[in-house]
């Protein structure tokens, strides 16, 4: 990838940025890995999130690409936990 492009990621819900471009949180490499990583507060107001990731070009300030496929869906309806940790372990990118 090149050095000006970072993922992103997006979703359904206003801490996600409600799927606008202009309102995408940006992810951070982990040193000595292929990683990307961000810590994020959701209002946990919404039972089902919907969200994606993608490339965005921080040099054109532009989205290039979201992510082939359906989008990742995450059930917080149930969940009693002040602190998660989702892992996906890839980004579904040509």
């Amino acid at each position: 990838m090149p050095e000006n492009h970072v993922v992103f990621l997006t979703g359904n819900h206003s801490d996600l940025g409600n799927w606008k471009a202009d309102n995408v949180i940006l992810l951070e490499p982990q040193e000595h890995s292929d990683s990307w990583s961000a810590s994020i507060s959701i209002n946990a107001d919404e039972g089902f999130i919907e969200y994606k990731y993608g490339i965005y070009d921080t040099a054109n300030n532009a989205l290039v690409s979201f992510e082939e496929g359906e989008n990742r869906v995450l059930d917080i309806s149930k969940s009693k936990l002040l602190f998660s940790i989702v892992n996906d372990g890839f980004i579904r990118y040509n």
